[in-house]
This record gives structure tokens, sequence and C-alpha cells, in this order.
């Protein structure tokens, strides 16, 4: 054994370290601590040994650009690791980077040959008041464009593009989608169905420490690399799309597609901001998306413009212009069925897709875009235009329906009557509970499950039993109890004399108190099924009014609220609190 120990020693010193991202971190570390002692050669070696170690480009782009700290721009020694930076960032975008290192590559990037796209920074601005997770302010976004190389030798693991690909006779490579291989794809579309384009989506996400179901503290998104560090950026999209040279007619998609991934990475703000939920891919891990955007369609006699398709989403007839707004609604359609729990099936379905979840993001996404004044894709008018005849219809039709304390026939139902019930039940919750509330129903939808049009009113009624108060918005879903109808202002629902309105209320089990909140005080008569009725103050505050006592055994009511006397009343919310 004494007589083989050199052979050991000389095989271990050929052979290519074995890949290990966390002797690559540890490394990476030790350069951090090292540069703030002043060790600059001790830093660069230990950064170069993370880029050797590592297995993921996350590491390996973060070792090589951290030497940038050391070297002048014009050094040799510099322009050895940028070419390898970039070359590995090409080859393999980084699942996560530090903010230094996306500087650099921002920098090293803009640096290239003159005409060529540059990277773009953006911020979702979420407007003065905080968003239901409790964030302030804005989150920012970056995209960088690529061109895809020939298929790498090296072993790149799960962050390098896809392999398959195809040499092209104008010189350069070519990715091909997942669909390549499909035998009922022509020929001729085959050849054309290729994408030697790539632009890559991160947002800046700030990194906590939060309690999991088990009660323990776990680190989101994930574990800091150093000291001090708030913050990561994180890939979320992949979009590719062909250059002029491959598309028909030469048409240059450059601009559509950073357009939607502008809109991707708005969307994927907007969907964990007001929702709780992050795209996953379908065995439900989250992991980055990939996009293929086209000029045409996949074939002649279909009309569709975007879908989600094992696990991808294709985004057709990009060149065609359209609204931004609608940008956005596709854009979101697609990305809800990645995010959202299933919603469905409805398999009879004529007017919608077998899943409701693409119409459910879609909804909701819009209406959180246009809360932001300042969004560059809000656009008050289609919204409205929008709301009026893919939003309400749906709420007034489920309001119209019998209440769900037991289940009406069109709960059940598995074509257009029973997709239109689960929406407009989904719908009216948004209506008439406030963003938190929402928030916290959609996450506690598991991701991966399936949820029919009963399971959702489970799920909400399940929902709704944990709140030891809430509050319901008196301005929407209700429905008219006589011909005449009350106004709804920006104060909330004004009554008059004589005017009555239904909301349909569950009220878990248990002893509640009930109290109606308004600018100007007065009285409106209140009823539960039609019965009882008599006059109940409206408070301006939360505790001025007296409250009305009742007793639930859990089920849905029918609540009504009428004008009384010559003065208008305006009631703007109704506040349930448990007292037992």
């Amino acid at each position: 054994m004494k007589r083989l120990a050199p052979l050991v020693l000389l095989l271990a010193a050929l052979l290519p370290a074995r890949a290990d991202d966390n002797e690559a971190l540890l490394r990476l570390r030790e350069g951090w601590a090292a540069l703030g002692r002043g060790a600059a050669a001790e830093a660069l070696t230990r950064w170069d040994q993370a880029a050797a170690t590592a297995a993921s480009s996350s590491y390996v782009c973060e070792g090589l650009a951290r030497s940038g700290q050391v070297f002048d721009a014009q050094s040799a020694g510099w322009q050895i690791r940028r070419d390898r930076l970039l070359a590995r960032f090409a080859a393999a975008p980084p699942l996560w980077l530090h903010d230094d290192t996306r500087d650099r590559l921002q920098r090293e990037l803009r640096g290239r040959e003159p005409g060529a796209s540059v990277p773009t920074l953006g911020t979702v601005r979420l407007g003065p008041n905080a968003a239901p997770s409790g964030f302030r302010g804005s989150r920012s976004l970056w995209w960088a464009p690529l061109t895809p190389g020939a298929p790498a030798l090296e072993p790149l693991g799960g962050e390098a593009l896809p392999a398959q690909r195809v040499a092209l006779e104008t010189g350069g490579w070519a990715i091909l989608d997942p669909r390549h291989a499909d035998p009922s794809l022509s020929a001729d579309r085959r050849a054309r169905w290729r994408f030697d384009r790539v632009l890559v989506g991160y947002t800046l996400e700030p990194i906590f420490t939060a309690r999991d179901d088990f009660g323990q503290n776990v680190v989101y998104p994930t574990d800091p690399w150093y000291d001090g560090q708030a913050a990561i950026w994180r890939l979320r999209f992949r979009l590719y799309y062909p250059s002029a040279a491959l598309t028909p007619g030469g048409v240059d998609l450059r601009e559509p597609a950073e357009r939607a991934m502008d809109l991707l990475l708005r969307s994927q703000w907007l969907m964990w901001e007001y929702l709780g939920r992050q795209p996953r891919d379908p065995d439900g891990r989250l992991q980055p998306v990939d996009i293929w955007l086209s000029p045409e369609t996949l074939a002649a006699e279909t009309a569709a413009v975007a879908e989600e398709l094992l696990g991808n989403i294709y985004l057709y007839r990009a060149a065609e212009p359209r609204e931004p707004t609608e940008w956005f609604r596709q854009v979101a359609h697609e990305l809800s069925h990645r995010a959202l729990s299933r919603i469905g099936r409805y398999p009879q379905s004529t007017a919608y897709e077998p899943w409701l979840e693409g119409n459910v993001g879609e909804r909701l996404l819009l209406r959180a875009l246009h809360e932001q004044a300042e969004e560059p894709a809000a656009n008050a008018e289609w919204w409205q235009r929008y709301r009026a005849e893919s939003w309400q219809p749906l709420v007034d039709e489920w309001l119209r329906a019998p209440l769900p304390a037991t289940l009406p026939p069109q709960a059940l139902d598995t074509g257009d009557a029973g997709a239109r019930w689960a929406l407009g039940l989904m719908l009216w919750v948004a209506d008439t509970h406030d963003a938190a509330f929402l928030r916290n129903w959609m996450r506690g939808m598991a991701p991966g499950s399936a949820f029919t049009g009963a399971e959702l009113e489970r799920s909400y009624r399940v929902q709704l039993a944990e709140q030891r108060s809430w509050r319901q918005s008196a301005g929407a879903g209700w429905v008219a109890a006589t011909d005449t109808r009350p106004t709804v202002t920006a104060d909330g629902l004004r009554l008059e004399d004589g005017q009555r309105v239904k909301y349909p209320v569950f009220l878990p089990k248990g002893d509640w108190a009930l109290r109606l909140v308004g600018a100007g005080g007065g009285q409106v008569t209140t009823a539960f099924n039609g019965a009882n009725r008599q006059l109940r103050p409206v408070g301006t505050g939360d505790d001025s009014a007296p409250a009305l006592l009742l007793t639930s055994p859990g089920t849905w009511l029918s609540l009504e609220l009428g004008g009384f006397g010559e003065t208008q009343r305006t009631v703007r919310q109704i506040a349930w609190q448990r007292r037992r």
C-alpha cells in the first residue's frame, strides 16, 4: 500500500476536483472574508477554487465575477476569467446571482459589440399602500439577452439551456423546443420551429426567515452566501425566440420578446404579492419557466395566441400588434397555469378550458395591475371594459344562483354552467373580501391539488372559519331586492328609502357581532333570510355603533340591507367579529 501512495497522489493531482457546491460556498465565504482583511491574493485563490469546485453555475459565476475585484479591467487575468464568466452565463444561466455579480454581468454584457441587445433593469411599483404580503415600495427585475452556442461538452447540471440543438446554415446554433419531436408536426414546420435567441429574466428577492408548517424556522428563498446579505437575484424565466434570420419574412421579434419578458416578470411579482403563489414545474418544484415565442402558430387552422403545454408556455403570433394590457392578460393567463392550484376539471365546457386557473389568474392579476396606477402596462379604460365583459357577468350569475347551503346543480356541473359558477364564486370572494384574505385563501389551496366548484366553496368556508373577524365590502357582491337599484360610489353603497339589496354570507358556527360601517352615520334596515327586519345604526368607525348579536350553526345566510327615511345612507363595510 505504501508503494501505491505516490501513484494515488499523482492521479489525484491530474483528475478534476469533484463538483461540490458546499465546498464551493465555503471557498466563496473565505474569499469574502480575506478581501475584507485586505488579503487580495488569498481572496483570488479562494474564488478560483470556488469556480473550479462548484457544480452549479450560481457558484461558478460568483467565483469568476468576484475576481474582477482584484484584477484591473484590462489585465490578462481578468480577461480570461471574464470570458469564462460570460461563456458559463450563456450556456447555463445561474439560478441565483448575488447583486454584485449581477452588476458585473450588466457591465460586461453592455460592453459587447455595438448594436447588440443589452440587459434591462426595471421595477414593479406597488404604490403607497402595502401589498397583501406586507411589502411596500417597489420590486426589482432584470433580464439579459443570450445567444446559444454549440452544445456544451462539459456537464452543466440543471441550469443548462436545453441541449437539443441544430447547426444553422447561416452559422450559429438554434435550440429545439420540446415539441420538435412531435410526429404530428409537419417537416416544413419542424424545419422552421427553431430558436436562436434567449432572454433570461431575474427578480431581486429578499432573504427572510419564516416558520414552516412544522413550526421550524426556515430561510427563504435560499441561505445568504455572506454576512449581511439581504437579497438575491433569482432566475424566473428563460424566453426563447427566433432571430430575423429564421422568421418568415425576416420579422424581428426582439421587441415583442422583451415586452413579454417584462410582463412575465411583473406578473411574477404581482402573483406573489397579491396571491401568494409562485410558478412551479409539473413536479411541483420552484424552477424557472421556459417560454417559446413565435410569429406563427403550430397549425394554420388554430387561432390560439398562447398556451401552456408540457410545463412550457408558448406565445404565438408575437409580431401582431396588440394592447399592452392584452399582452399582460395572455401572459398572466398562461403563468397562472404554472402557479395556481388546478381549478376544475370541466371537460364538457365549450366556452372555457377544462382547467380554469388561467381564467382565474388573469382576472385577479389584471385587477392587481390596475390597482398600481403608476404601472406602465395599466390602462384604466381597457380594465373597466374587461371587467364589465369578463368579470361582473360571472359574479352576477353566481349571485342569482341559490345560496350554497345546499349546493346548486351548477356547482356540480362539468360544463359551462359549472365553470361559470366556480369562476363567479372566486371573483365574488375577490370583490367582497380584503386582499389579505384573498391571498391567504389562494395560498391555502395546496399546489398540485385540483378544486372543483364544490371544493372551492368548502375551502372558502374553512378559510373563513379560521377568522376572528373579517369585513365584507358593501359596495360589491350584492343583488338588488327591489326594482330600483342603489348607487355605488367610492364611499360605498348609497341606499335611498325603499331600496334593498341582498348579500350572501357564510357565517361560521359560533356567536357573532355585526356592525355596519360607513360615512355619515344614520340607520338602515337589516334582515336575515327575509325575516326579523329591524333598524340598525351605521357607525363611522369600528366600534362607533352598537353591534347586532347573533348565533350561527355554521351556514350560508342572506343578509338584507335597506334604505329608510328621506336621507340617503352610505354603507362601506359589513364588519363581523367573533364573540366566542
